[in-house]
């Protein structure tokens, strides 16, 4: 995206970053609207300096990180726990009744203006959550057992 080429049909990346949602029109598979959005990409990566915004742009076959799934689940109605996120954010550690209430507490974080999930994921990988937590809602009432996850991962 940062040198201005389109992802090819073939590959995962032109599914995610949307290039399969433009119009087929009377060019090769749509290729002016996938221009198009290519140029969107352009101005928002480097007119826009997306870095410092701290706009993430994930590569080709990288992991994406479990905070999004997070965040996915906690503001849609009708999504499924992801696997990543019952275990990076303490919803393994949950009794039925309690995760209705670990939920609701990262929506109010995901809903606070100072919140980052850079920030977030970064305290998940290193076991740090309640910490993090805390200094973003001081008076939310939190269970720091619940949150309680496997990093940092010793024996990796």
């Amino acid at each position: 995206m940062v040198t201005g080429c389109m992802p090819r049909i073939e590959f995962q990346m032109w599914i995610d970053f949307g290039f399969c949602s433009c119009k087929v029109c009377n060019d090769y598979l749509g290729e002016s609207e996938e221009r198009k959005l290519s140029d969107l990409y352009q101005e928002l990566i480097i007119q826009k300096d997306c870095q410092e915004n701290r706009i993430e742009v994930c590569g080709y076959k990288q992991p994406i990180k479990s905070v999004y799934y997070l965040k996915q689940y906690v503001l849609s109605e009708f999504l499924s726990l992801e696997l990543s996120v019952n275990v990076d954010y303490g919803f393994m550690n949950c009794r039925t009744d309690e995760i209705k209430k670990l939920r609701n507490m990262y929506k109010k974080l995901f809903e606070t203006l100072q919140f980052d999930p850079q920030d977030l994921h970064e305290a998940c990988m290193a076991g740090k959550i309640f910490n993090y937590i805390r200094s973003i809602l001081p008076n939310e009432v939190v269970n720091a057992n619940l949150l309680k996850n496997p990093y940092p991962l010793r024996d990796y």
